[in-house]
């Protein structure tokens, strides 16, 4: 419950229903002072404006669904018009009774319902206010959620033989441009006839075509220059 809900609801309970039930009540005793002192008297003349305060509780806690609030509402509003009309006559008479000039007696009744129909309005406003302040307030389990932080995800260990891998150097490519070419003369022999084709050089050495040319003319640069070395050499 927040603060702001907690003073509305202590408003309500604590000095808005009191004064109305005092309010009603002053009314209802001043109906059965007019009253024939029998139980048809009393009854006759006390249970509008006790009907009043039971219909003001239950339209202030919407206690009324499924489409009948606002039918109660309307004879709700009948009834306060009925008891005002029946409670006037009798208020009148009691405030003058109980020392009220009769030029002024007509005053009290008007000051007593008008009361109770400004603590009404309080009542079923503050109600509402009540209602507004419910549908606000977030869920028990979202504020629960926003209170407690996930846990941060644990870090997963690598594995020994990933861990392992990641530690060894990646090995470097070859940098020498004659290792091809001298697998070919090593492989092929030093006659460029019978070499293989480029297509199948480039399978068996897993590259492209291009690359396979030029490891095979870099074989034959290298054959050709082993003969010159040779020839030099015999003569």
């Amino acid at each position: 419950m927040t603060q702001e809900e907690k003073h509305v609801r202590q408003t309500l309970n604590w000095l808005i229903r009191p004064a109305l039930v005092a309010a009603i009540a002053l009314t209802v005793y001043g109906n059965l002072a007019q009253a024939q002192p029998s139980v048809g008297g009393w009854v006759s003349h006390g249970w509008a404006p006790a009907l009043y305060l039971v219909l003001v509780e239950i339209l202030v806690r919407r206690a009324v669904g499924g489409g009948w609030f606002w039918p109660v509402l309307v004879g709700f509003v009948a009834l306060a018009l009925v008891a005002g009309v029946v409670s006037f006559t009798s208020l009148t008479h009691a405030a003058v009774r109980w020392g009220w000039e009769p030029s002024e007696a007509w005053l009290f009744p008007i000051i007593v319902d008008l009361t109770a129909v400004l603590l009404t309005m309080a009542s079923m406003g503050t109600g509402a206010r009540l209602r507004e302040l419910a549908a606000t307030e977030p869920a028990p389990n979202a504020r629960t959620a926003s209170r407690t932080p996930e846990p941060a995800p644990e870090r997963a260990e690598p594995a020994p033989e990933q861990a392992e891998s990641a530690e060894r150097p990646a090995a470097e490519p070859s940098s020498d441009p004659n290792s091809k070419a001298e697998r070919i003369i090593a492989e092929f022999g030093t006659d460029p006839n019978a070499w293989p084709r480029v297509k199948e050089m480039a399978e068996q050495f897993g590259c492209a075509p291009s690359t396979a040319s030029a490891h095979r003319k870099k074989a034959l640069a290298l054959v050709s220059q082993a003969a010159q070395v040779e020839a030099v050499g015999a003569a």
